[in-house]
């Protein structure tokens, strides 16, 4: 599921072992402290320490329940906070955070479904409240890039709303394709604009040193030789003109 362990290791087949996200600690509120200030912002200062230990390796999952007494003489009704103990957890390791790979990888915890299940219908006898199984997502992964779009359609086809990195790719490469296509129309118009500017200054530049070219024959010269000069000359008045035209490009977009 792309996920990297920072501490601990990953749980056994073992009944409710769990991992708990990098920042999981920062959940814990501090009972002694007055509200308001029992928690500790991770996101104001990433440098602060949760009250509680990076993670535990054991905590007691709690369910707070509500009691309320009945009036007798000169009372009337309050209401009395209990916690109902649950179940036990062991946190055997500690999941880097990784916001592509799931918000439980921040402050979360992992666990295999047979245990939540589990505690579910614990939570369900103290409440007496009994809720139909939902599971409000559900994580698919694939063998291969290539089937996500196939998958995601077949899951679209059940009813099922679908979020993947598929969707947001398609328009990226849509994007860069355009984009690709203006720049290299651009860089076809210079290329055309350069040759042409290349073209009309060697003519003029053969067109005026007749004379010389004639005194380089008649001293000895070869063709090859004479054909060599020009053409050094062409690809150096070339390199410099593209040059300056992508410098102009890029100091000067508009």
């Amino acid at each position: 599921m792309g996920y990297t362990l920072t501490d601990g290791k990953y749980p056994k087949n073992r009944a409710f072992e769990v991992l708990a996200g990098q920042h999981f600690a920062y959940q814990f509120t501090d009972s002694r402290r007055p509200e308001g200030k029992n928690v500790v912002d991770y996101w104001d200062n990433e440098d602060a320490k949760p009250f509680s230990r990076q993670w535990e390796p054991n905590f007691l999952w709690r369910k707070k329940a509500e009691k309320t007494s009945e009036p007798g003489e000169n009372q009337t009704a309050s209401s009395v906070a209990e916690w109902k103990e649950i179940q036990k957890l062991k946190i055997v390791g500690q999941l880097k955070e990784n916001y592509d790979a799931g918000e439980e990888t921040g402050s979360g915890l992992i666990m295999r479904l047979s245990d939540m299940e589990k505690l579910q219908k614990q939570i369900q006898k103290i409440s007496g409240q009994k809720k139909a199984k939902e599971y409000s997502q559900v994580v698919v992964n694939v063998k291969d890039i290539k089937s996500v779009e196939q998958v995601e359609n077949m899951v679209r086809q059940m009813g099922f709303q679908t979020y993947s990195m598929e969707s947001i790719r398609k328009p990226m490469e849509k994007d860069a394709r355009q984009k690709q296509m203006m720049l290299g129309g651009l860089g076809a118009i210079s290329l055309l604009v350069a040759a042409i500017g290349i073209a009309n200054t060697m003519i003029m530049s053969i067109t005026e040193r007749t004379r010389e070219i004639g005194i380089m024959k008649a001293v000895g010269c070869f063709l090859g030789d004479i054909r060599k000069e020009f053409l050094l000359e062409a690809a150096a008045i070339g390199f410099w003109a593209e040059a300056l035209v992508s410098c102009s490009a890029i100091w000067c977009p508009g």
